[in-house]
């Protein structure tokens, strides 16, 4: 069964941690990701943000933007 995790403020919870916990939680995250199929992140800059802070390659995470198309629900 494929793993998929959506992120959202993961990095701003784990560096307001004190900095030897949130080097741990950060490597743990870092080093646990291969168990992940498929990571979500709400927009490309956020996507890019977690590339780099999980160092993960750009195609381990897909853009799912937050929200509905309302142009899709347009009255005639």
């Amino acid at each position: 069964m494929p793993v998929i995790c959506a992120l959202q403020g993961e990095e701003g919870f784990i560096e307001a941690m004190p900095q030897k916990y949130a080097a741990r939680a950060r490597e743990l995250m870092q080093n646990n990701i291969r168990h992940i199929d498929r990571l979500i992140a709400p927009s490309e800059a956020y996507a890019q943000k977690m590339r780099e802070y999980l160092k993960v390659d750009t195609d381990k995470i897909a853009v799912v933007p937050v929200g509905i198309d309302t142009d899709l629900y347009k009255r005639n």
